[in-house]
């Protein structure tokens, strides 16, 4: 009774290794897609400013939910009018795959203004992919982005604006 027991527990164990095996695979295969393309991982919390989605892909006319999370031990700052009018900067990717292109949505004629996130702030903004004044967002793949720079002052000097941007995601 033991031997067919331990027979039990060892073809178990060959069934979990291979599904592990097969995990991993899949994630060397998913990174490899993202180091093919232009796309970049989602900042970590190590490096300061995180931005993610509350999702990876919306049907279209659903509301696009950005957590913006200011990680470091330091002010961050950064500026609005971006996509509707907001801090968050939306980014298309090209049909082929290689490039980004900025989605410029604000025409509120209101001057640019500086918001600034203390250590440990954090912030929700709601995108509607449904409409706005330029319509609304074609199905294709985005991300979202967010320009800023240390401290409580934005500068724009070379080397100085550093971006975090969100995983990829899906507009159907």
């Amino acid at each position: 009774m033991r031997t067919v027991g331990l027979a039990r527990a060892r073809a178990a164990a060959g069934v979990i290794l291979g599904f592990v095996m097969v995990q991993g695979f899949a994630l060397a295969s998913d990174l490899s897609r993202f180091e093919n393309s232009n796309a970049a991982l989602p900042a970590s919390a190590d490096e300061g400013v995180l931005v993610s989605t509350d999702k990876l892909r919306y049907p279209s006319g659903e509301t696009i939910v950005v957590q913006v999370s200011n990680t470091l031990d330091t002010a961050v700052t950064t500026r609005d009018q971006l996509f509707q009018c907001t801090i968050i900067a939306l980014e298309r990717r090209s049909e082929s795959g290689r490039e980004w292109t900025e989605i410029r949505s604000c025409y509120s004629g209101a001057p640019v203004s500086e918001l600034t996130l203390g250590p440990g702030a954090s912030v929700t903004i709601r995108l509607e992919s449904g409409g706005g004044m330029s319509g609304p967002l074609e199905p294709g793949v985005y991300r979202a982005a967010l320009d800023y720079s240390l401290g409580d002052r934005l500068s724009l000097a070379p080397g100085h604006l550093l971006v975090a941007r969100s995983e990829q995601f899906q507009v159907e």
